[in-house]
């Protein structure tokens, strides 16, 4: 019989979450993998769904709802969970409150990122000594997590375990546009120079910043384009924003793309503004399409992006360090190409997904095995 795992999240969403859709899909001949969201299902889940996996939408209320642990501790005893896996801090403080009252599950803590400012305040270092004692192993996305992992939440270093993201590599059939991403290319047309962006729009991801370097690129390449890929609120704000700087004709929002390879592998750039970072999905796809990345010098970024090899990086909330790298990438084809080849080559070796695979399952058979 298959050991049961269940992977706790907020949702399931076309964003991170496609690492833990990775996960249960390439383990699912070893291991039986459902999935419990905190919040609604989301687009990816229904996909999964579709699929044949089991998921659960537990409706969390605004707050504390300390429902929630009780809720996965009646699913895991239903479904004899050998293993729950938590993704993000909240996720796991559910989890964790819910081996309390069912302790048969091992507990593992998948930390992606962290909040920006990342301060922890004095009673969630507390919990946290709680909480660790229900903990078996945590991983982290990058170093930069690890650390911050051990000084700012408390906990010993010796559990936390770095397993880095890691995507499929790309086919010549990933890069086949659907007919959703028809107007997008034409939109681009021929003799463009297109950068992108692929996130949310939200403070974190700094759109702002984006917005007023393309400004300043455009002035020495007139050509240069700028697709953004993601969902928002302020998208209508951003769109004014751009009226009023004159470059709404070179700038396209999107929206969500749920396949975005086939955009992303015709862009010079890929460009990430963000305010913090830890190891970014949007930057590995990239690279593993051979496009290279300007990244603010920020949390996992530098562990990513080599600069100078495998892409830029610029100093956060400066602009015309931003522009200066894209205006040097959209001049020098040549150069982003090299850094492109780069890119893809550092991607294959560090960031596959059969190695991320690979560390997960060795984890969870030790926990299977203590």
């Amino acid at each position: 019989m298959k050991p049961k795992i269940l992977q706790v999240v907020l949702d399931m969403q076309y964003v991170g979450e496609k690492i833990v859709a990775t996960l249960a899909r390439k383990l699912s001949d070893e291991f039986q993998v459902s999935f419990c969201c905190l919040d609604t299902v989301g687009l990816l889940g229904e996909d999964l769904r579709r699929e044949g996996f089991e998921i659960t939408a537990l409706g969390r209320r605004p707050g504390l709802d300390l429902r929630i642990s009780r809720m996965i501790a009646a699913l895991a005893s239903a479904r004899k969970i050998d293993i729950l896996q938590a993704h993000h801090y909240t996720p796991f403080f559910y989890a964790a409150l819910s081996r309390y009252l069912h302790r048969r599950p091992r507990l593992v803590f998948t930390e992606h990122g962290r909040d920006f400012p990342d301060i922890v305040k004095k009673p969630r270092r507390i919990a946290n000594l709680l909480l660790n004692l229900v903990t078996n192993k945590i991983t982290s996305v990058c170093e930069h997590s690890k650390k911050a992992l051990a000084e700012k939440d408390g906990f010993p270093s010796r559990k936390i375990h770095v397993i880095y993201n890691g995507i499929e590599p790309v086919t010549d059939q990933d890069l086949v546009p659907t007919a959703s991403h028809q107007p997008i290319l034409e939109w681009i047309g021929e003799g463009a120079k297109p950068l992108g962006f692929l996130a949310r729009l939200d403070w974190i991801k700094n759109p702002e910043l984006l917005l007023d370097a393309f400004t300043l690129a455009t002035r020495h390449v007139p050509r240069a384009r700028l697709i953004v890929m993601g969902r928002g609120d302020r998208i209508p704000e951003f769109q004014d924003r751009c009226r009023r700087s004159d470059i709404q004709d070179r700038v396209l929002f999107t929206g969500l793309v749920k396949k975005p390879l086939p955009i992303v592998a015709k862009l010079c750039a890929l460009v990430v503004t963000s305010r913090s970072e830890a190891a970014s999905l949007s930057i590995l796809e990239a690279m593993m399409c051979g496009v290279p990345v300007i990244a603010s010098d920020v949390g996992g970024n530098p562990e990513l992006v080599r600069h100078g090899v495998t892409g830029l990086l610029a100093p956060s909330e400066d602009a015309q360090a931003f522009a200066d790298h894209m205006v040097s990438l959209l001049e020098n084809p040549a150069f982003a190409r090299k850094l492109g080849a780069s890119a893809r080559e550092e991607a294959m070796k560090r960031f596959s997904v059969d190695t991320m695979v690979a560390e997960f399952r060795k984890l969870y058979l030790g926990l299977l095995e203590s």
